[in-house]
């Protein structure tokens, strides 16, 4: 590991278990196809950002935030399409500190430890993990008066994660916990490519 975050990381248990589980299994059962994925993941968010109604999720459709891009049919259109995605979610996530009034407060437990601004398809694998498990997935059932949503959004659901997933979400909270610096920086992303092998493409 290149980070001391990282290397503390890899011993932690649940990290440990986690990564031992991708142990035998066949790349191709590893995760779901990362142009496909990325590509489920904005339309569960764009279906997400304007749900209101009863039960109600949001107090007013997010028409702030919307996705500028379409459907990707290539990695590097999913990549951008990724970031997007990213920064989108971010904004909806914080809507009352940035003007908006679709939540009752912000959600400031979803927060990415990965920064928006992938460039390769590692960076990018460990960035959708965090932002389709951690972001995402976490977000759309927070509820409460003091909380984002007055009921959580069982519409939009995802899969469950493969174990390459997994064990990526299972490392990032570890160094969201452990990690002194502020959720979103990009030591979140350098830490997982340290600590679990993911290298930029040449």
């Amino acid at each position: 590991p290149l980070t001391e975050t990282a290397r503390l990381a890899a011993l932690d248990p649940t990290v440990a278990a986690a990564v031992t589980a991708l142990v035998g299994v066949t790349v191709a059962n590893l995760d779901v196809d990362f142009v496909t994925d990325v590509n489920a993941m904005a339309l569960a968010y764009e279906r997400h950002r304007i749900l209101v109604g009863i039960p109600n999720v949001h107090n007013s459709a997010d028409s702030t935030n919307a996705m500028l891009r379409e459907d990707s049919a290539s990695i590097p259109a999913a990549i951008a399409r990724l970031n997007d995605l990213a920064q989108k979610f971010t904004n909806h996530r914080v809507a009352t500190s940035a003007g908006g009034a679709w939540h009752n407060a912000d959600d400031e437990s979803s927060t990415l430890q990965v920064a928006p601004g992938a460039t390769s398809l590692g960076e990018a694998v460990v960035l959708k993990a965090d932002l389709r498990e951690r972001g995402l997935e976490r977000h759309r059932v927070i509820v409460g008066a003091s909380s984002a949503h007055d009921s959580a959004d069982t519409t939009n659901t995802m899969s469950d994660p493969l174990p390459l997933p997994s064990a990526i979400v299972a490392f990032l909270d570890y160094v969201a916990a452990a990690s002194s610096a502020v959720a979103g920086e990009p030591e979140g992303i350098a830490d997982a490519v340290a600590g679990l092998g993911f290298r930029s493409a040449a």
